[in-house]
């Protein structure tokens, strides 16, 4: 739907010798990723009549009409007859505009297939795609088959790549995953004829989540090496980073339990599985919630094909099961960044050693600015923020000299304090949800005046210490 021409991916052709009665086949195979095929051939005549006729099935795909006989779409070259040259070059065909998304089909239903059989298993079933259907776009598992419109409720379906790859990852998880069955009536996001449509973010239920969500990400996943492999970018995708506010089809507020909606299970998996951990996902709330898990994609499929892991609520918590290496803290910073609220209501654990290297109990100072160092609080959950530290007198009493500090420092310098008095620093971490961590101190630190002083004070003798100005001759004024 962009002009875009992109060669058709895994087509079989067949090169023909036109004879009376049965043509003669003389070759067959599947085009290239990028749509060309070159075959060399002798022929038993010496003018043949050569046409070659292309089918848009394979061992993996067919893509066929969805009439009572299914018939698979056939497209042929003109003939050459009485051919008695050495080359017929072909350069680019293209079929009449309204069969051009057939082939378009094909070919992203053909990559779907690609990448999994490249990446996890080669043992993919068979899978027919009936268009045009009349129906909203959707797989039967007991046929193997994807019903595809040519356009619903005004979106041009037959266009969206994202839809194709999306309804082959149902395929993929039938044959794989063994899921729980969806159930998308929730009463909100229907459609025109009042059945129940797909709420990518409103909540549906657990399997559904999962069963949708899933794919989503499959789609927006073998989209994204569209560019790289096929040297085409693809024409849709669907995003995995970016949370969506829970609004219904209507744009109305709805019902938001990521634990039961799929749009949030496409952002977890991402997250899991990309391999750019440390991400801060788009309208995921606070600054501080990253990705901090850095999954392979075997880890994530493995547990999502387990026969026990059917909601998002299963997924996460085999998946944390299976992976304890990976810190608490991590997890909840990763899971809050997918858009999944997990409370922090642990506070920080102590610093470690806690100590001044410039002061010392017991005796007195002239060094009136105390430095403390300590090692790193610990936090189980979000994570240290900072640090506040008190300067007082007494422990007891509130301290004139409170300052966060934020980050991960290790040391701190007080302000020069007053000499004859003594002082206690206090420290005590805070967490990014602003939990507070217990007090520890050290001192008390006595400070006085140095002896004998730094400087001292002097008195003005007969010299003249004042500055000299030279002026012109005369001028003796004040």
């Amino acid at each position: 739907d962009d002009g875009v021409v992109v060669g058709a991916d895994g087509v079989t052709f067949r090169v023909y010798d036109e004879d009376v009665g049965f043509d003669e086949l003389r070759y067959e195979g599947t085009t290239s990723t990028n749509g060309s095929f070159d075959v060399t051939l002798s022929f038993s005549e010496d003018e043949p009549d050569i046409y070659v006729e292309f089918e848009t099935s394979n061992a993996h795909i067919t893509v066929e009409d969805a009439s009572l006989w299914e018939n698979n779409y056939f497209f042929e070259t003109i003939r050459h007859t009485n051919f008695t040259g050495s080359e017929i070059a072909y350069g680019t065909l293209m079929p009449d505009d309204a069969d051009m998304p057939v082939l378009h089909i094909f070919t992203n239903l053909v990559r779907a297939w690609r990448w999994w059989a490249e990446n996890r298993s080669n043992n993919v079933d068979h899978l027919d795609c009936l268009y045009p259907e009349v129906t909203w776009p959707h797989y039967v598992s007991a046929t193997q088959e994807i019903h595809m419109p040519y356009s619903a409720e005004g979106r041009a379906f037959r266009w969206s790549s994202d839809t194709h790859i999306h309804e082959y990852a149902h395929h993929l998880r039938y044959q794989f995953q063994d899921p729980s069955p969806s159930d998308y009536d929730n009463g909100i996001c229907n459609r025109a004829d009042g059945s129940p449509g797909h709420c990518g973010w409103c909540t549906e239920t657990g399997a559904t989540a999962i069963n949708e969500g899933w794919p989503n990400w499959y789609a927006g996943h073998v989209l994204s090496t569209y560019a790289d492999r096929y040297g085409v970018a693809a024409n849709h995708t669907r995003d995995s980073e970016s949370i969506q506010d829970c609004r219904d089809s209507d744009g109305n507020v709805c019902a938001c339990d990521p634990y039961r909606t799929e749009g949030f299970f496409q952002t977890i998996f991402k997250d899991l599985v990309d391999d750019t951990p440390g991400e801060h996902d788009p309208n995921s709330g606070a600054s501080y919630y990253f990705d901090r898990v850095d999954l392979t994609l075997d880890d994530a499929l493995d547990v999502l094909s387990l026969n026990a892991v059917n909601t998002t609520q299963q997924f996460v918590d085999e998946i944390r099961a299976q992976h304890p290496e990976i810190s608490a803290s991590d997890w909840w910073s990763t899971m809050n960044n997918a858009g999944f609220p997990l409370p922090d209501n642990v506070a920080p654990a102590f610093p470690g050693l806690f100590w001044s290297p410039t002061h010392s109990t017991g005796s007195s100072s002239p060094n009136r600015s105390i430095t403390v160092n300590w090692q790193p609080a610990t936090d189980a959950e979000s994570g240290v923020a900072g640090y506040l530290l008190r300067v007082a007198e007494t422990l007891a009493a509130p301290g004139w000299q409170d300052e966060k500090v934020y980050g991960a420092p290790t040391s701190w310098s007080t302000p020069f304090l007053q000499a004859g008095h003594s002082y206690y620093v206090s420290i005590r971490a805070f967490d990014h949800e602003d939990n507070l961590g217990d007090w520890r101190w050290v001192g008390p630190y006595t400070l006085r005046n140095p002896s004998p002083p730094d400087m001292m004070a002097t008195t003005p003798g007969s010299t003249w210490y004042r500055p000299l100005v030279a002026r012109d001759a005369g001028d003796e004024s004040g």
